[in-house]
């Protein structure tokens, strides 16, 4: 039209009754100059190009659950629907968990039900180690809300560690790990020994991180679960980075607590994957910790 004489004007109130059925393409607008179009008739036609389609960002993967239990064979439920049965490895990966606030349970015939609720995340895994506490004579089943016993450690045990209370050897409210470094707040309270770790750094911290260690007396011995919530960082140097946020749980014993000394093996990652927070192997290492600060 404007090669025909039409003025950028008339164009203008045109392309705003009829509408515009093409994109304004910088070729498109070299055209339009090169007709004379007008600044005010490219603004005009620039407002009422039809927009491309903008594609939403992709989802976040939904949150994956994996189930390594001792001894094999448990019933796994979420929120009481029940899911599948771990192998007779105690292996079973429940993928496409709703993000939230979920209770998982684990039955098996002749065990104790092992019970928690947790929160998932969208995008992360969340590695589950049980060893299922088998029931002594006449005991019903019901949720463990503590960690079990490992494997090897029968009912009777448990029961005798239980009875047994001996004052606490704990004269230190912060322990130094001579293997890490790390720091941790430690309470020994009759039968129950826990430890949490306090000095995180800062962007760890920020990032919600935890290690919390919480074990039962059996016997002379202390046993249970570390639950670790930490950043798993990918690169070294200056390429290093945050690639996810992974969520597990080891198995961790305590030997002796002493005045000034806590002897405890743990289990360790020998190979860990962290763009799915997959364990592909473990390990076991021996640590000690010392008093940092007196207990007043």
């Amino acid at each position: 039209m404007l090669k025909a004489g039409v003025t950028s004007t008339r164009v203008g109130v045109l392309a705003r009754q009829y509408g515009v059925s093409f994109q304004l393409t910088p070729q498109t607008e070299t055209h339009l100059r090169q007709a004379k179009a007008s600044e005010s008739l490219l603004k005009t036609l620039q407002e009422m190009t039809p927009k491309p389609p903008v594609s939403a960002p992709p989802a976040p993967p939904p949150p994956v659950l994996v189930i390594d239990a001792n001894p094999g064979g448990a019933q796994v439920y979420l929120d009481d629907e029940l899911m599948g049965t771990a192998s007779k490895e105690g292996l079973l990966k429940i993928s496409r968990v709703a993000p939230g606030e979920h209770k998982v349970r684990l039955s098996l015939a002749g065990y104790s039900e092992y019970v928690r609720t947790v929160n998932f995340g969208a995008g992360e895994t969340v590695r589950f180690l049980v060893d299922l506490r088998a029931l002594k004579a006449g005991e019903q089943a019901r949720g463990e809300l503590l960690p079990n016993p490992s494997h090897g450690e029968t009912a009777e045990s448990v029961a005798k560690g239980s009875e047994e209370r001996p004052s606490s050897l704990v004269r230190a409210e912060i322990w130094r790990s001579e293997t890490t470094g790390k720091e941790y707040r430690v309470q020994v309270d009759q039968d129950r020994f826990s430890a949490e770790w306090v000095n995180l750094p800062p962007e760890s911290a920020k990032r919600g991180a935890y290690i919390r260690n919480e074990c039962r007396r059996v016997g002379p011995k202390w046993i249970g679960t570390s639950r670790i919530h930490l950043p798993c960082a990918a690169g070294e140097g200056a390429k290093e980075h945050i690639v996810n946020t992974c969520r597990l749980q080891l198995r961790i014993e305590i030997i002796s607590v002493q005045a000034d000394r806590i002897v405890g093996r743990g289990q360790t990652l020998k190979r860990f994957d962290c763009q799915s927070c997959r364990v592909d192997e473990t390990g076991w290492g021996d640590f000690v910790w010392v008093p940092k600060t007196p207990r007043r």
